[in-house]
Parts: C-alpha cells; sequence; structure tokens
C-alpha cells in the first residue's frame, strides 16, 4: 500500500510539473516573441535615423563643398573678388540713394 500511494503522488507530482513547465514554457515563447517585436520596430527606427544622418551629412557636405569652392575661387581671383566687392558696394549705395 505505501509503495503504491506514493508512486502515486510522485504521478501526481511529475503531472503538474509538466503542467507548470508547460504554462512556463508558453510565457518565455511569448516574451521573446514580444522582445522580437521590440527589436524589429527598434531596428527600423534606427534604420530611418541611419537614413536622416545619411541625407543631413550630405546636405551638409554639399554645403561645405560650396564653400570650399568659394573659398578657393578668392584664393585663386582676389581680383575678381575685389571688382565683385566693389560693385555690389556701389549697387548699395546706388539703393540707399534711391
Amino acid at each position: 500500500g505505501d509503495v503504491r500511494h506514493l508512486e502515486s503522488r510522485m504521478e501526481d507530482g511529475a503531472a503538474r510539473a509538466d503542467v507548470r513547465m508547460d504554462a512556463m514554457s508558453s510565457r518565455m515563447e511569448d516574451g521573446f516573441a514580444r522582445a522580437d517585436v521590440r527589436m524589429d520596430a527598434m531596428s527600423s527606427r534606427m534604420e530611418d535615423g541611419f537614413t536622416r544622418m545619411d541625407v543631413r551629412m550630405d546636405a551638409l557636405n554639399t554645403r561645405m563643398d560650396a564653400l570650399m569652392a568659394a573659398i578657393m575661387s578668392t584664393r585663386t581671383y582676389p581680383d575678381l573678388l575685389v571688382t565683385r566687392l566693389d560693385r555690389l558696394e556701389r549697387e548699395i549705395q546706388e539703393l540707399r540713394k534711391a
């Protein structure tokens, strides 16, 4: 009797442990699925951010190129720059008179 009773109790305990393990496994799978969704969303936001940064960097590079070209042209053609500035100054004076 005692052995059979002990076996019955062990079987009940094992069955309950199986149910608990299945529930825990299910919760873990749900957690991993939610984590995957969150990681995908974060990855997407990061990609969008990198794309925006690339656009901004390209715009900055374009402006820097234009600035460098202006600097180089003033070094290469200083007389042209002086002439241009003189002309702009005269135009400003004309506008002030009007």
